[in-house]
């Protein structure tokens, strides 16, 4: 299993720990979370959540430009997350020199016009799937008795046009949503995760999970924002049991504390 870091460079992403609009400090928080065992560091500059500001194309790219080509001579993976269509094809045009290890879209790559761009370049694609289909999360009302068999119709739609286009498929990785990308009731998310297996069974690719200090958990436990460590990394360790392939985390080190104690009682 590996660990994707998060770092926001965005001033209203949601875990405040994670932005910040300051190069400085977010180079020194992405050397932290490569210190602290990141695989891969996941770079966002735009905001998803429900009461997201909107950000221009330019303070996003110009965003995302910044910290690539600091963190191009590192070793870790870089990960690029935007949704934005005009952005993925820039960074796999005009700036292909720059290290992009994966594109990470919460929109799923919905839009077929950047294929050919896709096709060309050699990144991972990190696909999630989410009700809203474009744009950022909204909360909206989705049944948890339906979100099983509407994620993989998904899947099967979107690896189907993917595949169709030339592209190669061992590059896909497979990401259900979480949170209010699933909905408003916290066991669409919970369905999500207990859907690991039958996605890595039925697709034959690699999935990645995102439920570090989401809504789902907090709602679930009744805790705050400041107190949600304990239930991610409680949904962490299960989808790690459950062989999870990537886990995308804001607490890389408490992460890699707690698979490691999990591996040791595993084995001792």
């Amino acid at each position: 299993m590996k660990i994707f870091g998060i770092i926001n460079i965005t001033d209203d992403s949601f875990f405040a720990p994670s932005r910040t609009t300051n190069l400085k400090k977010a180079t020194k928080y992405a050397h932290n979370l490569i210190k602290d065992g990141a695989y891969s560091i996941d770079i966002g500059a735009r905001s998803s959540h429900p009461s997201a500001k909107k950000v221009s194309f330019k303070v996003e790219l110009d965003r995302i430009l910044s910290l690539l080509k600091i963190l191009s001579a590192s070793k870790a993976k870089i990960s690029v997350d935007s949704y934005s269509t005009k952005i993925q094809r820039l960074l796999l045009t005009e700036h292909r020199d720059l290290k992009i290890d994966y594109l990470n879209d919460i929109n799923g790559f919905n839009n077929p016009d950047i294929y050919p761009e896709i096709k060309e370049h050699n990144c991972g694609l990190i696909v999630m799937h989410s009700v809203q289909s474009k744009g950022p999360a909204d909360i909206r009302d989705v049944s948890s008795k339906k979100i099983s068999l509407k994620i993989i119709k998904f899947f099967d739609k979107r690896l189907n046009e993917l595949i169709a286009a030339g592209i190669n498929e061992n590059r896909i990785i497979l990401d259900p949503g979480m949170g209010f990308f699933l909905g408003d009731d916290p066991f669409c998310s919970v369905k999500a995760i207990k859907l690991i297996m039958e996605l890595k069974e039925i697709f034959s690719l690699p999935v990645m999970l995102s439920v570090s200090r989401k809504s789902f958990l907090r709602k679930l436990t009744n805790c705050t924002l400041e107190e949600s460590l304990a239930p991610t990394l409680a949904a962490e360790i299960f989808a790690f049991h459950h062989k999870v392939d990537f886990l995308r985390t804001h607490d890389v080190k408490s992460l890699v504390a707690a698979t490691k104690i999990w591996q040791i009682l595993q084995t001792a």
